[in-house]
């Protein structure tokens, strides 16, 4: 009898407006681009937060387009280049959809790690098994 190994898919499928993408969530590299990210939109809400009745709204113009920018930049590291170009085709990208796009991706992979990966992949995985 010959035994037979096949590779399983483990990456994580998201459809964000249509458009399907697929993360590897084990890439060497991926928790650093997620913290990295993190880091810089939380600057850039930081920056938003900082205008005050003083700020002209050419300054909050400024802040937000810069904020959609460093949005669509770290969008764009996670799921790969031209992702935002995917995911907004022809509407135009406003600030509260680019910071939902890129919460929803930061929740989905760490859910998925969380859940489905580690939970899986657990030492006491033996003993849930054998509670069926």
């Amino acid at each position: 009898m010959v035994r037979k190994f096949e590779f399983k898919n483990n990456d994580l499928e998201l459809d964000i407006a249509g458009e399907k993408f697929y993360i590897d969530p084990f890439q060497p590299d991926l928790f650093n681009r997620i913290e990295e990210g993190k880091t810089k939109l939380l600057e850039e809400g930081d920056k938003l937060k900082s205008l005050d009745d003083n700020s002209t709204t050419q300054d909050l113009e400024k802040g937000i387009e810069q904020a959609i920018k460093t949005c669509t930049t770290v969008i764009d590291s996670l799921l790969g280049e031209n992702s935002t170009e995917r995911i907004f085709k022809e509407r135009r990208i406003s600030f509260l959809d680019a910071v939902d796009v890129a919460h929803f991706i930061f929740i989905e992979i760490e859910s998925y790690i969380q859940s489905d990966v580690v939970n899986k992949y657990s030492p006491n995985r033996a003993q849930r098994r054998s509670k069926k």
